[in-house]
């Protein structure tokens, strides 16, 4: 089916204006409403009607090699980066607050080799990326020795936050860079330059995953950093407990995000996400 859009303008909810004079392809839904994405754009779903939380970043339908190995690329490397940055963030906050294990070994860096856990940041990540299976993630969880803490139940809750706020931050870092993008790249990104909604795209994605990583690392659930978070306020007795039990936790916490009982993190995540972009969108002057 086609519909009418005239070039040079953007409606309320991110597609082109409507006209009569020219006829073209409508444009796909992108990972937000406000946005305009390529014609293998992404799509997303938070949550369907059964309940299941799953992010679908591409579909594979009618895709070459070349071009399915190239959406892996666009989902990969930022979530790559993304882990990277959340595992960095712990360190430097340790590294303030008195330790330096993870300085010794080698883990204050952005490098992802560093961080990168061979079933937890490639294989399963990839896997449900190809499959389009609820994505689940982690990368090697940073060392940090609790003899070397000043005051080791506030310092550690500091660490533990450094991780979601990192992508937190990340997340607000990427939509002030898609505010400029859009107000220097404006006519190409109405016309549909190729280019830049690939860019757009992969903007649009970053905020997106880390907003997702962000809230999800926020469950009060140990191993997660909500889990250390929420030691600080509770007592001795129960938080060792709570630690004896993080194997099981672990477990469950697998089953319950394939199984998509993870949903409880859609809503939250997905109305920052769209809260972001649409403040971005504002700011870049298009609506």
């Amino acid at each position: 089916m086609r519909d009418s859009y005239q070039e040079g303008g953007l409606s309320a909810d991110g597609r082109l204006k409507p006209t009569g004079s020219r006829r073209v392809n409508h444009p796909r839904k992108c990972l937000f409403r406000y946005g305009i994405c390529p014609k293998w754009a992404p799509s997303v779903t938070v949550l369907d009607i059964r309940g299941r939380a799953s992010i679908q970043f591409w579909s594979m339908e009618n895709s070459s090699l070349i071009e399915t190995l190239f959406q892996l690329m666009k989902f990969f490397v930022p979530f790559l980066f993304a882990l990277s940055f959340h595992e960095f963030a712990h360190g430097v906050v340790a590294r303030m607050r008195g330790d330096r294990t993870a300085e010794i070994m080698g883990r204050l860096t952005l490098n992802p080799f560093a961080h990168a856990d061979p079933l937890g940041t490639v294989f399963l990540p990839i896997v449900g990326f190809l499959t389009h299976a609820p994505l689940f993630g982690w990368a090697k969880p940073v060392p940090v020795d609790e003899r070397n803490l000043k005051s080791p139940r506030t310092d550690m809750f500091w660490i533990a936050f450094a991780g979601p706020l990192s992508n937190l931050f990340l997340a607000c870092v990427t939509a002030v860079v898609i505010v400029f993008f859009i107000r220097f790249n404006a006519e190409g990104i109405v016309n549909r330059q190729q280019g830049l909604l690939e860019i757009f795209d992969v903007l649009q994605k970053f905020v997106l995953l880390n907003v997702y990583l962000a809230v999800f690392n926020l469950l009060p659930i140990h191993p997660l950093d909500g889990g250390k978070i929420i030691a600080r306020f509770l007592p001795e007795n129960v938080n060792r407990k709570l630690e004896e039990m993080q194997t099981y936790t672990s477990m469950l916490l697998l089953v319950l995000f394939i199984s998509g009982g993870a949903a409880i993190i859609s809503g939250p995540a997905q109305w920052l996400s769209s809260w972001l972009m649409g403040t971005a969108m504002n700011a870049s002057g298009v609506m």
